[in-house]
């Protein structure tokens, strides 16, 4: 029988071998081995008692010391990356736990920053009423003073006194508010009653009974009084009394109000008020062409 070291490569071996020594390789055996010595490599026994294919590969013992080193060490890596990721899981879940945390923190400033803003809006929406009442007070304000600055500029605007005498209209106007309707101011002074009724308001003046009485028992004793307006059907109001002055001062006639001396003389009311307020100012006062001119009776 023969003896066969072999080293790799594909064979086929037919004939019987008494010892076979394969490193390696592909061996188709059809014959009768007696040993078979096989480092590597793969054998198909096509002996016809016996087709069974098998493999073998027989290694040494420091290779086999190496491999179970490396697994060793696989198996150490896998729980070390085992408990790598046990720890990451339960950071994880700390992350999210105080995530929610944050979450449920900033749901309630955002509440609260709504809630904030809401009666912001309320507030804004109370005051807006009031700050419209302001508003309409100051152009009320605005607009007498507008119409002021408008007579005296139409008069001569370079003169303080004619600023003084309508300055002193107007508190005349306030003085005789407490007892005397808007509409008798109105007509008495040429201002609008809602404007006289809103610059009232914004000073602290007040209709009353008690001011009223007040003002009679002034004027009684003063040799005056409150008279109703012609025609009946109009509530009292106050009256200044009107003289008409002829050049040289002697007085020709006293009237108990415009109203009065307008019907007497067939001048208007505004003129014979206009005459009035111009008499006090020697190089305003103004005559007619009859020659003479009104004044308020002092």
């Amino acid at each position: 029988m023969n003896n066969y070291i072999i080293n790799g490569g594909s064979h086929s071996i037919t004939e019987p071998v008494e010892t076979l020594i394969a490193h390696g390789g592909v061996y188709y055996i059809r014959g009768n081995i007696g040993s078979l010595t096989l480092h590597g490599g793969v054998v198909y026994d096509q002996r016809p008692s016996n087709r069974v294919e098998y493999r073998t590969e027989k290694i040494t013992e420091e290779e086999r010391r190496k491999y179970e080193n490396k697994i060793y060490n696989l198996e150490v890596k896998l729980s070390n990356a085992n408990h790598e990721v046990l720890m990451l899981r339960e950071k994880l879940r700390e992350s999210q736990a105080n995530e929610d945390d944050r979450t449920q923190s900033d749901d309630v400033l955002i509440r609260k920053i709504y809630h904030l803003e809401s009666e912001l809006a309320k507030e804004q929406a109370a005051h807006k009423d009031d700050v419209r009442v302001y508003q309409e007070r100051i152009d009320a304000v605005l607009e007498v003073n507008e119409t002021l600055r408008h007579r005296i500029e139409d008069r001569d605007k370079h003169s303080q006194e004619i600023a003084d005498r309508h300055i002193d209209i107007l508190a005349t106007c306030l003085s005789l508010y407490p007892f005397t309707p808007d509409k008798d101011l109105e007509f008495e002074f040429g201002i609008p009653r809602d404007k006289i009724s809103m610059v009232a308001r914004i000073l602290g003046v007040a209709k009353s009974k008690e001011a009223r009485q007040e003002a009679v028992e002034y004027l009684a004793k003063q040799d005056r009084e409150l008279i109703q307006r012609r025609g009946g059907a109009h509530p009292n109001h106050f009256t200044k009394t009107v003289e008409q002055v002829a050049k040289n001062g002697r007085v020709i006639n006293t009237f108990v109000s415009t109203t009065e001396a307008m019907e007497a003389t067939g001048y208007d009311k505004t003129t014979v008020r206009k005459y009035c307020q111009r008499f006090n100012n020697r190089k305003e006062r103004i005559y007619t062409k009859e020659g003479f001119t009104f004044r308020y009776k002092v």
